[in-house]
């Protein structure tokens, strides 16, 4: 799950302000509205535009919005097509892998042990020291006793 964050919106906001006109007109207002609102006004980003997108040092979930914005606004329909197919191939892909790690026969299947690869640890034994409970009465009369004493 991705946290998104101000700063997140900040450096998807001023990349958007960098696009041609032409780009920028295909990302619906509102969303760019939205953008904005939820950028983090005083953040100054590490952002360098004579680089590429892939030499910048944005975080992930900066690259995850910006890979939807190319994904739903800026993309031909033949390659949104194909970046959905590739997106639904990941998850189940994911999901197969996550079905087979916790599938019921893998869950309490017991790894077998070499036993020359075991290292026995040392142990170390502390005494305990157990306290006998002191039942309610005797907390009430040492009470009085001590009231009576001092």
């Amino acid at each position: 799950m991705i946290e998104l964050t101000k700063e997140n919106f900040s450096e998807v906001y001023e990349i958007i302000n960098h696009l041609t006109q032409e780009l920028r007109n295909k990302i619906p207002s509102d969303f760019v509205e939205f953008v904005s609102k939820n950028k983090d006004n005083n953040y100054v980003s590490e952002i360098d535009f004579t680089k590429n997108i892939n030499e910048q040092k944005i975080s992930k979930e900066t690259r995850a919005i910006l890979a939807i914005i190319y994904r739903d606004f800026l993309c031909t329909k033949e390659e949104k097509k194909k970046l959905i197919k590739e997106d639904e191939k990941y998850l189940l892909e994911l999901e197969k892998t996550k079905s087979e790690k916790y599938s019921q026969d893998n869950l309490f299947k017991k790894d077998k042990i070499n036993k020359e690869e075991v290292v026995e640890q040392e142990q170390t034994w502390y005494p305990v020291v157990v306290k006998p409970k002191v039942g309610i009465i005797k907390k009430i009369i040492k009470k009085i006793i001590s009231f009576f004493k001092g």
